[in-house]
């Protein structure tokens, strides 16, 4: 879906799509209380502006939830066994919170080169290949809080900042 500013998804549920839900454009928007699962992309793919993702399920996606786009709040969301990342965010002035992104094939929450000034706080990244993970850019990792997260039993590390 494209566009739809303003929009409240709730108490769905996606499966054996490409997306669970994807919306490009979107502003504003609630996202709550859905349920993803075994969708060949993303259960969720959200890109826009002012966007809330509360309290939604996205297990055995090919990724759980990805979200791109400005000053979103991403919390209390349920990402467990998926094949890649449980929460792919490439947002700026984000706050992810309250989470719990484990058992993913890859990383639990993972943040791109291109994401900054996200407050990352009271998440659970356990036994994933990385718990939390920054990618930088050319300029570094960039002005990132990241505090009282519990990233235990991964393959590699908790939190990994490369």
């Amino acid at each position: 879906m494209y566009y739809c500013n303003n929009s409240i998804i709730s108490e769905n549920t996606g499966y054996n799509n490409e997306n669970g839900i994807a919306l490009f454009g979107s502003d504003n928007c609630l996202i709550s209380r859905n349920n993803f699962h075994h969708n060949i992309e993303y259960g969720l793919n959200l890109g826009g502006y002012n966007n809330t993702v509360f309290k939604n399920t996205a297990n055995y996606n090919i990724g759980g939830i990805r979200v791109s786009g400005t000053e979103c709040n991403v919390s209390e969301n349920t990402i467990r066994y998926n094949y890649g990342s449980g929460l792919y965010v490439s947002s700026s002035y984000t706050y992810i919170s309250g989470n719990i992104a484990s058992n993913n094939g890859f990383n639990g929450i993972s943040l791109s080169s291109s994401a900054s000034y996200n407050t990352i706080s009271e998440n659970t990244a356990n036994n994933n290949w990385v718990g939390i993970r920054l990618d930088h850019s050319f300029m570094g990792v960039s002005s990132h809080i990241i505090s009282e997260n519990d990233a235990n039993d991964n393959n590699i590390c908790g939190i990994y900042c490369m």
